[in-house]
């Protein structure tokens, strides 16, 4: 899930260098998190997705932390992170968590809203994985953030099937957007006189 994070991030923000902040431990008794790693991927750019999955595993054995959740590196909106206490993309795997819901918006008070532009956070729960997408309305608009579930839905759908595939070559858009752009965008007839010339 890390890694099919940062790929949509990348597609984004149309970058292969990026970072986020992962809740590395369980959370304290006031939701905040006792370390956070920054995970870093895209050095060298990877070409595939299972290349994208080794540079997370290698950053994840590597379990560099960092302090107040920073980690440099662009945000969707393509702007520059590093340095800045502030909108770095989170990840928080929260499998202990009876409702993802209470437990993500626990951890972003706890985390701070000025120290991320988006948290996404997981959890597992009668065997199914849930999903949760916390963004700051500030800077990320609720239109914005139900698309980028979308994309990362179908994402998620197209990876086991596309381990090799070029990470641009990965489907993100939904069937809604594929019709507007196929038929309703490529639709460039005009009506015009039969018996006219040209």
């Amino acid at each position: 899930l890390l890694a099919a994070y940062h790929v949509l991030l990348g597609r984004y923000s149309r970058r292969s260098d990026i970072s986020t902040a992962v809740v590395a431990e369980p959370l304290g008794m006031d939701a905040t998190p006792k370390s956070i790693l920054a995970v870093s991927t895209g050095h060298p750019p990877p070409g595939n997705f299972s290349e994208v999955l080794g540079q997370v595993r290698e950053a994840l054995a590597s379990g560099l932390v960092r302090s107040n959740g920073v980690a440099g590196g662009p945000s969707p909106g393509g702007g520059e992170t590093e340095g800045q206490a502030g909108h770095v993309p989170m990840f928080a795997w929260l499998d202990e968590a009876e409702d993802l819901g209470e437990a993500a918006h626990g951890l972003a008070e706890g985390i701070g809203p000025a120290s991320f532009e988006i948290l996404l956070a997981c959890g597992r729960r009668s065997g199914e994985i849930e999903l949760l997408l916390l963004h700051d309305p500030g800077h990320v608009g609720v239109d914005a953030i139900q698309r980028m579930m979308g994309h990362f839905q179908v994402l998620l759908a197209e990876i086991p099937h596309g381990l090799d595939k070029e990470i641009s070559a990965l489907p993100l858009m939904l069937e809604e957007e594929l019709l507007l752009v196929e038929r309703t965008w490529n639709d460039t007839s005009v009506p015009y006189p039969r018996d006219g010339s040209i």
